[in-house]
């Protein structure tokens, strides 16, 4: 038997068993006390939570809402069910009605539609402003010829409000939300879906609905159902592999039940804290119940193994302590140093991510060397029969027969696939389009790639230009120099419409000439212009003003430039080179910075990788000095930096072959798996540097190592992958990548600490030894 009386912690291990009862109630009442916050939980709903810290395009778009209104929208598509045109009575009803009642959703200030675009004709020097489409009109043939003529052609509502082939319109419902209660997103969704139901069942018509409500709304419905329904999976996943790993009720039951509290007292935590969830931060309940189990495992493990070597129960959960405590604290502490370095990141989801799990990492730690034990102490496990520290597995036996025959091999092989990933990494696109954060299977994703695909671009860019003052936007310089920035977009080939004041100017200017195509012009004088945007502005129906392009005091316009399904880099590019036009072209009071929701998330996701290089760059080096502290050895923490970075490498390699282009995920897969894949190179390094100091050789450390750690390190990658691959069935396409790749980064890291750490232990250590009897030669 190992005597551990004097061992450092031997009165903790000891109190633990004598107070195993005590233990036990105490750190389980903790735990659901703190559990009990979870019903405080809440769902962030705002998609403006993701932009992080105030940049020139987030205060711009401030800016915008503040001066005009808000973008929160409903954007609501109808399409024959024939596939034909939409200018037939029946459909031009269906659109009418659809109309009426947008206006009757929650929080609705505006609707824009075909059937209420303010179209504007002359009569006997009289501008008349009227709705395109009445009730009336539906009997005329020919009149719905003229409406189809008109709406198809006017540059306002092309690729807008209705496609240039007339098969698809749009219905456009600007929302102000008081932001009162996390309800109301949700409540103008559900009432958007009735809406939809009963258009459905009066018209051959099919209806889709999309915007930023319903982005909104997405995150808010994604990220509840993450909650819900993975951990559940997870929870049967964890139980299937338990159960094959230990053939023990007994082992399962105090597994799970670290898993538990580990889990409800860090969730409970968060609702007690009032961080609201989204779907990345989601997913921290199933990285943590991933982690507590693989903890778990080791303790297990070892007081398996000791008991069939023929100790008592208490002795071996004490001995299994000792083992384990070291390599499992310094694998938690770097877990929890990766997990916190997601702080680094722009967005404040993936700083709750980081943190709540973080957390949970710790306080799994504190319940696996606390509770774990103190249960394992009462539960009635049953001593086996006395048998050597178990033989090693026939796997490990061919693998330490075919290491110390191509270690050298191994080596070369594993820095050459390491290679060729880093060859082919450069060439992975990096693309955040925020319709494709959700996976097909939700509706909002279909609904919105079938309305870009079809009738309008779901990615904008807005402009705030100022004039040289109030009333400024009359100034016929002014109004040119907005008519050609306009211009200048509607030339570049990725965008569909741009919807400009100056084009309302310009039809009213006409209309007041007879409708003479030759005056579809901007009028020469400031005072013409300004008696235009009044006539108009007073031949207006309520809710449709100007406002949503013209400033109160008539001091500036917004303009809005709608893209098609374009990149983020390439959103990012088209804003700029508006910024550039402005600086260039006009005078220095119109420079305008462009923004919107899509693209500060475009430059949101850039932000996020910049800021996850420092973020990895300073885990990496912590991690690198904790290795070194834990084995007290400069050179085997070195040689844990490849295992430690490799498999990640590897990773992002294989994605980047295979996908080709990667999101938001790619800037915090390193930094979340750097720190798990250490618990493997942990643990390994620790038992070969212990057997190592015992006297033993290279091989023998090694062989000795894998029977101390190697079924462990199989079990809990294992057990680690199997969770991370649970995330790939999440619908937010962010968590489901990551979730991917950090299976396959677990994976390498148990392939590179069973193959490659072996290889180059075999090879360093085997050049020192030389060394060493080359200068005892040399001595001698």
């Amino acid at each position: 038997m190992i005597n551990i009386k004097n061992h450092v912690n031997f009165n903790f291990f000891q109190w633990l068993i004598n107070y195993k009862y005590s233990v036990f109630i105490i750190t389980a009442f903790v735990c659901f006390g703190l559990a009990s916050g979870q019903s405080k939980i809440g769902f962030n709903t705002d998609y403006r939570y993701f932009f992080g810290e105030e940049t020139k395009q987030t205060k711009a778009m401030e800016e915008l809402d503040n001066i005009y209104s808000k973008n929160d929208n409903i954007y609501i598509s109808i399409t024959p069910n024939d596939q034909g045109s939409i200018f037939r009575p029946e459909i031009l009803r269906a659109i009418l009605e659809t109309t009426e009642k947008a206006w009757t959703l929650p929080f609705s200030t505006r609707v824009d539609s075909l059937s209420n675009f303010q179209h504007t004709s002359a009569k006997n020097e009289e501008l008349i402003v009227e709705d395109l489409i009445s009730y009336h009109d539906l009997e005329n043939s020919k009149k719905i010829e003229s409406i189809k003529d008109i709406a198809v052609n006017n540059v306002l509502l092309a690729n807008r409000l209705i496609s240039p082939n007339g098969l698809h319109t749009g219905i456009n419902v600007t929302l102000f939300m008081p932001g009162e209660s996390m309800f109301e997103v949700p409540q103008a969704v559900i009432e958007a879906r009735k809406l939809k139901k009963d258009i459905e069942s009066k018209y051959p018509v099919t209806i889709r609905l999309s915007g930023i409500t319903f982005l909104n709304n997405a995150f808010g419905e994604v990220g509840a159902s993450d909650h819900a329904n993975l951990t559940p999976i997870m929870y049967g996943i964890m139980l299937i592999i338990l159960l094959v790993l230990f053939r023990s009720v007994l082992c399962l039951i105090a597994a799970l039940a670290v898993v538990f509290l580990s889990t409800s007292a860090t969730m409970g935590i968060v609702g007690y804290s009032g961080i609201l969830l989204t779907p990345p931060s989601s997913i921290a309940a199933t990285a943590i119940l991933t982690m507590a189990v693989a903890d778990s495992v080791h303790i297990l493990m070892g007081m398996n193994q000791y008991m069939q070597a023929g100790n008592d129960k208490y002795t071996s959960i004490k001995l299994s302590l000792l083992k384990n405590i070291k390599p499992i604290f310094f694998s938690s502490l770097t877990t929890i140093i990766g997990f916190l370095s997601l702080n680094f990141c722009d967005a404040p989801p993936y700083h709750d991510l980081g943190n709540i799990t973080a957390i949970g990492v710790a306080i799994a730690f504190l319940l696996s060397i606390t509770f774990l034990p103190a249960l394992l102490a009462i539960l009635p496990f049953k001593a086996k029969s006395r048998t050597s520290i178990p033989a090693k597995s026939q796997l490990f036996l061919a693998l330490e027969r075919f290491l110390s025959q191509w270690y050298y091999a191994v080596f070369i092989a594993f820095i050459g696939f390491t290679s060729a990933a880093l060859w082919v990494i450069p060439s992975l696109s990096l693309d955040d389009r925020f319709v494709e954060y959700f996976s097909e299977e939700i509706e909002f994703r279909r609904d919105s790639d079938y309305i870009s695909n079809n009738l309008t671009g779901l990615y904008s860019i807005d402009f705030n230009v100022n004039s040289a003052g109030p009333n400024g936007i009359s100034d016929p310089t002014f109004m040119n120099k907005v008519d050609e920035f306009s211009k200048f977009y509607r030339e570049q080939s990725n965008v569909y419409n741009v919807n400009v004041y100056t084009d309302t100017v310009k039809r009213i200017n006409r209309s007041l000439h007879n409708d003479n195509d030759e005056y579809y012009r901007l009028p020469s004088t400031k005072e013409e212009a300004a008696q235009y945007i009044l006539l108009y502005e007073m031949s207006l129906p309520f809710g449709l003003d100007l406002t949503n392009q013209i400033s109160l005091d008539k001091s500036s316009t917004k303009i809005s430039i709608i893209m098609k399904d374009v990149s983020t880099a390439e959103l990012r590019n088209a804003a700029k080179l508006g910024e550039e036009w402005l600086t260039q072209n006009a005078p220095e009071y119109m420079k305008s910075t462009g923004s919107g929701a899509t693209v500060v998330f475009a430059h949101v996701s850039k932000a996020n990788i910049e800021g996850m290089i420092s973020g990895t760059a300073l885990s990496f080096i912590l991690i690198t000095l904790l290795m070194i502290l834990s084995l007290a050895s400069f050179r085997y923490g070195l040689v844990s930096i490849f295992a430690n970075v490799s498999p990640a490498i590897i990773a992002i390699g294989i994605w980047t072959v295979i996908h080709g282009k990667a999101g938001m995920e790619i800037s915090i897969v390193i930094s979340a798996t750097l720190g798990i894949i250490v618990d493997d190179c942990v643990h390994f390094l620790i038992a070969y540097v212990k057997h190592k100091k015992q006297g033993h050789t290279v091989s023998e450390a090694i062989s000795q190592s894998f029977s101390d750690v190697g079924n462990a390190l199989i079990y809990t990658s294992t057990i680690l992958i199997g969770g991370f691959i649970v995330l790939t069935m999440s619908d937010f396409s962010i968590n489901s990548a990551l979730g991917m790749m950090s299976a396959l980064t677990i994976l390498f890291g148990l392939l590179i600490n069973l193959l490659f750490m072996p290889s180059i232990l075999l090879m360093i250590d085997k050049i020192f030894q030389k060394k060493t009897t080359n200068n005892r030669k040399a001595l001698a």
